[in-house]
């Protein structure tokens, strides 16, 4: 799909105020998922919520709490590969949040950027547009809308397993 034909389709939701549903809404470490393609794990996000509510009733967490629980579903996830994918020694992640600073924290300086990147009729482009309880965020939208450039392309990253792995643990290790 070309951006003229998604424009009309998020002005109209914009004016409806309706939320927008990711298609696959099932994560299985926090906010995040994978599969595996090419030989190499494939990392996700499918849901807009950054928090898991699942592990904490809170509502308002610090940066901190956020960086710290995201690593910790990291770690399960890699765990999870390590354990029923042994072969597989690379995690990619194709989205727009490759390049937004907080996102990147998450993951070594050996995450790098490919050659590869996400379709733009995907949520790895259109994604830096809604918020995380799933409604667009105006602002950013009609900042868009202005330039009709996006501000983060939906750019593939990736890095070793087990420099992802190493990175992690020593997080867990110095908040300990």
């Amino acid at each position: 799909m070309s951006l003229r034909k998604l424009k009309p389709y998020f002005l109209r939701r914009i004016e409806k105020k309706t939320s927008l549903v990711e298609y696959n809404i099932f994560a299985r470490f926090g906010c995040f998922d994978y599969s595996i393609k090419n030989n190499k794990v494939d990392l996700h996000m499918p849901v807009f919520q950054f928090m898991n509510h699942k592990k904490s009733k809170q509502k308002n967490y610090t940066y901190n709490q956020k960086f710290n629980m995201r690593a910790e579903d990291l770690m399960e996830l890699v765990e999870d590969v390590k354990n029923k994918n042994p072969k597989i020694k690379i995690i990619q992640m194709g989205s727009w949040l490759n390049q937004y600073k907080p996102f990147r924290s998450l993951f070594p300086k050996t995450w790098k950027a490919t050659m590869k990147t996400k379709r733009k009729d995907s949520i790895a482009w259109w994604g830096q547009f809604i918020r995380s309880d799933g409604n667009i965020n105006t602002f950013l939208f009609e900042q868009f809308r202005k330039k009709l450039k996006f501000k983060y392309a939906g750019k593939f990253y990736q890095c070793k397993i087990q420099d992802l792995k190493a990175y992690l643990e020593k997080i867990k290790y110095e908040k300990n």
